[in-house]
Parts: structure tokens; C-alpha cells; sequence
């Protein structure tokens, strides 16, 4: 959690980050208001769940209107604000399994219409799509076929990839073909890894598990 104290803080911070949820005092005089709608229209705040703290300055259309997914009306008491956190968890665990990413180091092979076969292993895994280690002739905008076994499963992904970058011995590949049953099986594997983190990170004494 980061706390700005001033709008500015947040204008220097929150654009460089990946925020989940974000918090903005839309009283009179804070610049909350303003800053709630600058804030909503970055990029990197796309899916962020956003919470309006307002009073009777700001009316609940106005902070809708600025960008607001939820409301906490002052004077604020904790049962009201875990019941809206509450009502949020949701949403916020829909968009961190969208984009989580888990590190993972496994073999690749790789194919396509104007390469040859190339060996590579993937860095990083998600939902959509996955960055790998490769020396080989990809290029952008490209299509390959991928072929990987995830760690603990028998199922054998082989799947059409969109190039969509190539820099430095490294590519991104995106899933353009994943069929109902394979995408389930690569979101319940990526659930379980993610819970194992979480469950890592809120005991700090355990060690994190990592798939290679």
C-alpha cells in the first residue's frame, strides 16, 4: 500500500505502477476530485477499481461521473468501509488473475511457417500469453506454434502465438487460439500459483515455491 498525502504525490507515482485499487479524498480543497479524473484516464489505471471518499461537496453522481466504481461517505466508520471493500474484492481478484504473471522457467518449442524448429524457455506466464528466452529468427507481428507441458499437470499446450515483441534474446507471445478446455486448465493452474504467493507473502516465514 502507498499512501500520498498530496495529489502531486500520486500524479508522480501511480502512472509508473500497476495499481489494483485506488483510494482519492474527493472533499473540497484536497484537488480530489480533479486528480480522480486525471487518474482514471491513465493508461496504467485502466482496470484499477477506483474509491471515491466524498461528502456532501462532491455529489455520488459527480463522483461516478469522474471516474468512481465505489462510494465511502463521510463521516467514514469501519463496518461501512469493509462492507464496500468487501463488495470490490471481487472485481480486484478478477483483474489481478488477468494480468498476474508467474515467473516460470520451462521448455518451449517453437515453430512456424517461415522458421525452422526453435528451442526456447519461457521467463514469464499468463493468462493471455507468455515472454521467453529465445535465439532464433522471430520477428513481430509473426505466428508461431508453441509447445510446452505446464509443472504437475499432463495436459500438452500447443498453441497458435502472435509475436507481439522482440528485443534482446527475448519475445512476447500471445494465445490467439486457446480452445474452453485448455484455457480452463492454464486459469486453474495460474489460481493455484497465485494463492501460493499470496499465502507466501502474508506469512513471511515461509518460503515462496517457484515451477521450474
Amino acid at each position: 500500500m502507498d499512501l500520498c498525502p498530496e495529489p502531486e504525490d500520486a500524479l508522480r507515482r501511480v502512472p509508473t505502477g500497476r495499481y489494483e485499487a485506488i483510494v482519492v479524498d474527493c472533499d473540497a480543497g484536497t484537488g480530489g476530485a480533479a486528480l480522480l479524473k486525471t487518474l482514471r484516464a491513465e493508461p496504467s489505471c485502466k482496470s484499477s477499481i477506483f474509491f471515491a471518499v466524498v461528502t456532501k461537496s462532491t455529489s455520488m453522481r459527480q463522483a461516478f461521473d469522474l471516474g468512481a466504481n465505489f462510494l465511502l461517505e463521510k463521516p467514514l466508520s469501519l463496518d461501512r468501509a469493509l462492507r464496500c471493500f468487501r463488495a470490490a474484492y471481487g472485481l480486484i481478484q478478477a483483474e489481478r488473475r488477468r494480468y498476474y504473471r508467474h515467473r516460470l522457467s520451462i521448455p518451449v518449442d517453437l515453430d512456424g511457417k517461415d522458421i525452422p524448429a526453435i528451442y526456447a524457455r519461457s521467463t514469464n506466464l499468463s493468462s493471455s500469453g507468455m515472454a521467453i528466452a529465445v535465439k532464433g529468427p522471430l520477428s513481430t507481428g509473426s505466428t508461431v506454434r508453441a509447445r510446452f507441458e505446464l509443472p504437475n499437470t499432463a495436459e500438452r499446450f500447443d498453441v497458435t502465438c502472435l509475436v507481439l515483441w522482440v528485443r534482446n534474446e527475448q519475445a512476447g507471445l500471445h494465445f490467439s487460439n486457446l480452445s474452453n478446455r485448455t484455457r480452463a486448465i492454464l486459469l486453474a493452474w495460474l489460481s493455484a500459483r497465485m494463492e501460493e504467493e499470496e499465502t507466501s507473502n502474508s506469512n513471511p516465514g515461509s518460503r515462496p515455491r517457484s515451477s521450474s
